[in-house]
């Protein structure tokens, strides 16, 4: 007798997952403040990733955030750390992130956009194609 057991429907639908760029400095205290938040909302969903660059210690890092800075049109008076992006917004300094962050990610979550793809950071001669890097902290 031959048994033909169905595929597990888990294995056919990929989870949505929603993704997070993270720009910091090392001492920068709402840096600090927005740390333990992220960390919190990574505990509480679990389709969270993160991808972290610090910019204080890494010119490449540097960057990237003025790229990304330039990409969304984002007004002098608001570029400043720490700055989240997701791939068609950004938050930035820590009250904005402290009080909109969660919002964000619960609606990316509901409306099954996940993040990574088509946003790709490029620096000067080194492209870092993050969707590639789940989970990795960029502090190079």
């Amino acid at each position: 007798m031959i048994l033909f057991l169905p595929p597990k429907i888990s294995l056919s639908i990929q989870e949505n997952r929603v993704c997070l760029y993270f720009f910091y400095g090392v001492g920068c205290p709402e840096c600090a403040k927005v740390e333990s938040k992220i960390s919190q909302l990574q505990q509480k969903y679990s389709q969270l990733d993160v991808y972290r660059f610090e910019i204080y210690g890494n010119r490449s890092n540097l960057q990237l955030l003025n790229r990304l800075y330039d990409k969304y049109e984002v007004p002098q008076e608001q570029r400043k750390i720490p700055a989240v992006f997701t791939s068609d917004s950004y938050l930035t300094g820590d009250k904005q992130i402290l009080g909109e962050l969660e919002e964000v990610v619960v609606a990316l979550l509901e409306t099954g956009s996940p993040l990574s793809e088509g946003l790709h950071l490029y620096s000067g001669e080194v492209g870092l194609a993050i969707s590639s890097s789940i989970g990795q902290t960029n502090t190079n």
